[in-house]
């Protein structure tokens, strides 16, 4: 059975989501781990001396959700992707639900680590320009 070309764009997205939901999570635990399992996103930074040490850190929740959306969504494209070739009509409404709800999920936690990693960032920036030259 030859695929179409809106099955191969089906299959090239799915697996770019699976790679993007793994490199995620992957990425967000070796930070935390790196921090002694506590969460940087919306932490804050102060000048100590020469260095910078990190002050504050947010709750670790935010980090597992994350995490969570990023490995569910890996999950869900990989069985997609194992199940694709042979998907009939059927079950297409069923998966356009089930991608709705995650997509809004992965749009909640894309916001959550733009605007934590934005405040984390500001954070380390501010010491460094009020420092006089």
């Amino acid at each position: 059975m030859a695929l179409s070309v809106l099955q191969l764009a089906e299959l090239a997205l799915h697996g770019a989501a699976f790679l993007c939901g793994v490199i995620c999570a992957s990425a967000l635990t070796v930070t935390q781990g790196e921090f002694g399992g506590r969460c940087i996103l919306y932490g804050s930074v102060i000048k100590n001396g020469t260095a910078l040490t990190l002050s504050h850190f947010s709750n670790i929740s935010l980090c597992y959700f994350v995490s969570a959306i990023s490995i569910l969504i890996a999950v869900y494209c990989f069985s997609m992707l194992l199940y694709a070739m042979g998907t009939d009509r059927a079950w297409l409404t069923v998966n356009l639900a089930v991608s709705a709800v995650i997509l809004f999920f992965l749009l909640v936690s894309a916001c959550i680590l733009r605007v934590g990693m934005n405040s984390l960032c500001s954070s380390i920036l501010h010491p460094l320009v009020q420092t006089p030259s």
